[in-house]
Order: C-alpha cells, then structure tokens, then sequence
C-alpha cells in the first residue's frame, strides 16, 4: 500500500483517528490540545477504569526529534525510575505519527523510540498500534476538577465576551 505524504497529512487528520479508535474502545474522557498535566497534550483520554493515556502527535522527523527536549520526557523517566513525589504523569504515553514518519523514526534513521513510548502509526486504511505502550505506573488521577475548571473556564470567557459585546453601560 502507498505511503501516505506530507502534504496529506496534518495533525487534526490523526487527532479525529485517534478520537475514533478511544471512542470505539469505551474511553470515558477524551480531549485535544489540552493541559492534564504540566504539558499540553495533543490527545488525552481516560478508561472508564481511570487509566489514561497521552499522545503526542508528529508530522516531521524534525518535530519528533524536538519533543525530547520538553518536560513530560523529564517526568516520565523520573517516574520510571521510581519518583513518587512531584508532578503527574499518565499511565501510558505513545507517540502517534503517519506511516512515512514510522519510517523514518524506525526503519532508515534510527532515531528511535523511548522504552516508556507505544507508537500508533496511521496509514491509509486506518489508525494501527506499531508498539503498545508499557504501563508507567498504576496510580489513577482524577480529572473532574480539572475538566470542571476548564468548563468552567470556557464558560467564563465566551459569557465575558457576550457581555462586553453588548456594551451596556449603566449610564445610558
């Protein structure tokens, strides 16, 4: 089969794929572009178990390389060797790319993938998982008040917004 190409490709095209794939696998919470921890997530979901998983998607070799430099490596790893203090982390964390990037990544580069990492590769016919990834720790974190205070949030801007676009003054 094809590769698929860049120009194909974007980062909203795997977020709706991988909104499909947790969805038909009975996630309960699922969010892009989000901060659950001290990083934004490209995708976050959470079972109904409690587990969740974060994914971060790339679309270039360069953008792949440039994610090791961010602090949700620093605590996985610090969590991996043993850290029970400190910042949250999910219980399990993939990388999501298209199949021409997996090439790269694995095959003729070498760049490697992170022993805590799963790898979910999209290609024309779907949304595969490459590698599943290891489970970082058991610990289950609830999100309610954060998803609470992002709706919350949310709420707070566009109703400040629909006020100040009224204009009312009291003086009138």
């Amino acid at each position: 089969m094809k590769e698929l190409t860049y120009e194909e490709v974007s980062e909203a095209t795997i977020q709706d794929r991988l909104w499909f794939e947790f969805s038909s696998n009975g996630y309960r919470y699922k969010f892009f572009n989000t901060y659950i921890f001290s990083w934004e997530s490209d995708f976050y979901c959470q079972s109904r178990a409690g587990y969740s998983i974060d994914v971060e998607i790339k679309i270039s070799l360069q953008d792949y390389k440039n994610d090791f430099d961010k602090i949700r490596h620093k605590v996985i790893k610090e969590r991996l060797n043993g850290a029970r203090a400190g910042f949250t982390c999910p219980n399990r964390f993939y990388f999501a790319v298209p199949d021409y990037l997996h090439n790269e990544i694995i095959r003729k580069r070498g760049v490697g993938l992170p022993e805590y990492a799963g790898l979910m590769v999209l290609e024309r016919n779907g949304l595969k998982c490459e590698k599943k990834a290891p489970v970082i720790h058991k610990n289950k974190y609830d999100v309610t008040n954060k998803v609470a205070d992002k709706l919350w949030w949310d709420y707070e801007s566009r109703m400040v917004k629909k006020v100040l676009s009224r204009r009312v003054s009291l003086n009138d």
